[in-house]
């Protein structure tokens, strides 16, 4: 029979392709197999590893690289290669359970729809189209081995119903959202009865090292052990080590322990970033860079006033305390930077959360949210037009709707087509949103907050991207970026992270540099090295004065990573500075003065001159000639002792021999210009009397240098226009005649990001930028044999401390 249909298939022209079998049992068709990238093809493999094993296990790949498809991919896997279940009396997929944000359920439904269409799939959510009893719908969905997709607050609101029921896999995507060990939503999920979990994330390790605990006690519980053991022999030691004042002991002991984590997790964590797999997605280059912005003096005024306020005085320990517990404290200083942050932002949002009402039919310059007030929206403005004519289309991000609301009307002033999705954006129109977006190419921006619509948006119509103000978790800004440059984008992405240069914008990069080394550090290459100092609370409450001497505070930490366009004008500024020192300065005579008043004057009078009578240069050398005669007279008169003083004051000026040369600059016959003029010959001729030039020969090689001048005017008056006319006569042969570019990177249609760099850096307000994958690249550092062993020592006996914690565990 199955003969009779291979020759049957065969005769209607459809290709029989065998299945791809991978080792233990597992197999797929060969054409689904091949629409995966190879990276997603081990993927697989390595969720197969964990499913023989029967343990549980993190995908972190970064952000866009289709976690979800290999999901979906390796379920169909299970199903169509009709696995038998030890923990169930069923075959292939049984009763699975998948928990994401609302924002991306329906992505979620879209992959199942175009990967596995067969399977039974149900949303536990108000969004769904079930509207009946959601009992009977978990029920159902459990007793058939379908797919239950909810979010996080769903797994709280039916938490009874969900645990009355076995099942066979349970999936969290985005699941650093059980980072905290505590939560209700973390302790919740570490209850439902599972053989196999999964969790997806692209930021594994957002803030410290106790949320990669947490994560780590879903999928492999007990592994690290209890969590204060880990954070005693693991956390704190990696933690020791990567302070600026640590010792060289510290670092290797970092450096043991932070390789033995790795160890110790790897066999349960996959990631894979973007610059790995690049070759295989053809994802297009990235530039990610970081602008320090001057504050308006505006802002300055009131950031520096509201650091004098009683209320930060009061933090600092300058003023009347008026709270007795931490928690009040803590409070009040997140107030305060809360405060700060709103200043730096747009002073209007600070002013209106103080009490200010906005003018709404204000048309001044005064008016509330006008672009001007905050230096940051300057650079922004410049952003924009630079790239409205590059024809790119932008993604804006902001943390909150105030500063949102401020852009709308920015681009609605400025003519700028724009969508807007913040939180209040319902769900159910948020997915057309964005493909409104991504197909319409009339819209220039699009306006977002950074937490909105979840990491799995993908916003690829885009290829610039503005974060305007950062987020103490890298993660959040990460995943502004990511929704540009994912697959599907074909265009280069720039990236551009604004910062108010000297203020609280820039001790929170700090921290986010420093939370993102700690991750690379456990998660990719141990060796991972960059020293940070501790900072205090007047760190967080202080302003760096504006100068011209003093670059931003971050660009001096990570001045390896200073974009190469900052470097080029620091050291053009130097060498100016250097150019521009004042030469000593020369005293004349009055009589000298006066002879020279008459010398210009005569000068003005033969430039103006049709025919002069006497050439400048003949009444030039007279003059000097009557002067060196008269100083003759004048040091016969003089004594030894006077004329050694003469020799030591000729000495010190050296006047004479800076004029090497005769600068021959156009001159107009104004006084100033022509006294000028008179100097600088006057001294010239001198050194002919003195050193007995050729005059004769001089004034040729002059002539001929001011006849090659007077041709090259000449030349350049021949106008050559596009009709390939010159000075309106037809030329033969000439077709076509363009304005050749001399700089092309420095012309506004030019793609090339010094040209916009530079723009920022000479007018508006940036002070400083780095590039950004630079600074999180930290540097490896060598110990010698005697401090490697016994840093090696003290993670074993970390490792045997972890060891111990889980038998207690187990045995509680």
């Amino acid at each position: 029979m199955e003969e009779e249909n291979t020759s049957s298939a065969q005769s209607e022209g459809i290709e029989i392709v065998d299945d791809v079998k991978l080792q233990g049992g597992l197999k797929l068709p060969a054409l689904y197999w091949n629409k995966l990238y190879r990276y997603q093809q081990k993927g697989i493999k390595w969720l197969w590893s964990l499913h023989q094993k029967s343990t549980g296990g993190l995908l972190g790949d970064e952000m866009g690289l289709g976690k979800t498809v290999q999901i979906i991919a390796f379920l169909y896997a299970l199903d169509y290669s009709r696995v038998h279940s030890p923990f169930g009396n069923f075959v292939g997929i049984g009763p699975t359970l998948i928990v994401c944000p609302a924002t991306v359920i329906h992505q979620w439904i879209r992959h199942f729809h175009d990967w596995a269409p067969e399977f039974r799939v149900a949303v536990l959510h108000q969004s769904g189209c079930f509207q009946g009893n959601k009992a009977d719908l978990i029920k159902d969905i459990n007793k058939n081995n379908g797919i239950l997709v909810s979010t996080y607050l769903g797994i709280l609101k039916y938490k009874g119903n969900l645990l009355d029921h076995h099942w066979y896999y349970i999936i969290l995507d985005e699941g650093h959202k059980i980072r905290n060990a505590t939560a209700k939503i973390t302790v919740a999920i570490k209850q439902i009865r599972t053989p196999h979990k999964l969790l997806l994330t692209g930021s594994p390790m957002q803030n410290n090292l106790q949320e990669l605990w947490s994560l780590f006690d879903f999928t492999n519980p007990g592994m690290l052990g209890e969590m204060n053991t880990f954070m005693e022999h693991f956390n704190n030691p990696i933690i020791q080590g990567g302070f600026a004042n640590a010792t060289p002991m510290q670092e290797a002991t970092a450096l043991s322990v932070a390789t033995a984590l790795k160890n110790m997790i790897s066999p349960f964590l996959l990631r894979r970033t973007k610059a790995e797999v690049q070759e295989h997605i053809e994802l297009p280059n990235k530039s990610e860079q970081v602008l320090f912005c001057s504050l308006s003096d505006y802002q300055r005024r009131l950031y520096k006033d509201y650091l004098m306020s009683e209320h930060v005085n009061s933090i600092l320990g300058r003023g009347v305390k008026k709270w007795n517990s931490d928690n009040y404290f803590r409070a009040n200083m997140l107030m305060a930077i809360t405060r700060l942050r709103k200043i730096c932002n747009h002073p209007d949002i600070f002013l209106y959360d103080e009490g200010e009402e906005p003018r709404e039919e204000d048309e001044s310059e005064e008016r509330f949210g006008f672009y001007k007030k905050s230096g940051k929206m300057v650079v922004v403005s410049a952003l924009l037009k630079i790239w409205k004519k590059q024809k790119h289309r932008i993604l804006l991000f902001s943390q909150g709707r105030a500063m949102i609301r401020i852009f709308e009307q920015f681009l609605g002033e400025q003519n700028y087509t724009y969508l807007k999705m913040d939180g209040t954006t319902p769900i159910g129109s948020r997915q057309k949103l964005i493909d409104k977006f991504n197909q319409d190419e009339t819209y220039d921006v699009f306006l977002l907050t950074t937490k909105v619509g979840g990491l799995g948006v993908n916003l690829t119509g885009a290829d610039r991207v503005i974060i305007y103000d950062p987020d103490w978790n890298p993660a959040t800004d990460t995943q502004a970026r990511e929704r540009a440059w994912r697959i599907g984008q074909n265009k280069p992405v720039t990236i551009y992270r604004l910062l108010s240069a000297g203020t609280i914008e820039e001790k929170m990069y700090q921290r986010q540099i420093w939370k993102q080394l700690l991750s690379n550090k456990i998660l990719l290459d141990p060796k991972t090295h960059r020293a940070f100092k501790s900072s205090d609370l007047f760190d967080l409450f202080s302003l760096q004065e504006p100068s011209e001497q003093i670059n931003p505070e971050t660009t001096n930490i990570f001045h390896d990573s200073r974009v190469k366009i900052q470097e080029r004008l620091l050291e053009k500024k130097k060498n100016k500075k250097t150019d521009d020192t004042p030469p000593q300065e020369v005293v004349f005579s009055e009589d000298k003065i006066q002879k020279m008043k008459l010398l210009a004057q005569q000068l003005a009078k033969s430039i103006t001159s049709k025919e002069p009578k006497k050439t400048p240069y003949q009444m030039e050398l007279e003059e000097e000639r009557l002067e060196k005669k008269k100083k003759k007279e004048e040091l016969k008169k003089l004594s030894i002792p006077e004329l050694l003083q003469l020799n030591r004051e000729k000495a010190n000026q050296k006047v004479d021999d800076t004029i090497n040369k005769v600068d021959d600059h156009e001159t107009s016959c104004s006084f100033s210009k022509a006294l000028e003029v008179a100097e600088t010959k006057s001294n010239l001729y001198r050194k002919i009397v003195e050193k007995k030039i050729d005059v004769k020969q001089l004034k040729e090689k002059i002539e001929k240098d001011i006849e090659n001048k007077e041709k090259k005017k000449v030349k350049e008056k021949i106008v050559i226009d596009k009709s390939g006319k010159v000075d309106g006569e037809k030329v033969e042969g000439l077709v076509k005649a363009e304005k050749k570019k001399t700089k092309a990177s420095c012309e506004p249609g030019s793609s090339n990001d010094d040209f916009i760099l530079n723009k920022l850096f000479s007018s508006k307000g940036v002070s400083g930028a780095l590039e950004h994958d630079s600074v999180i690249n930290g540097s490896v550092r060598q110990n010698n044999l005697r401090i490697s062993t016994h840093a090696s020592e003290k993670a074993d006996k970390a490792i045997q401390a972890i060891k111990k914690s889980r038998i207690d565990k187990w045995r509680w």
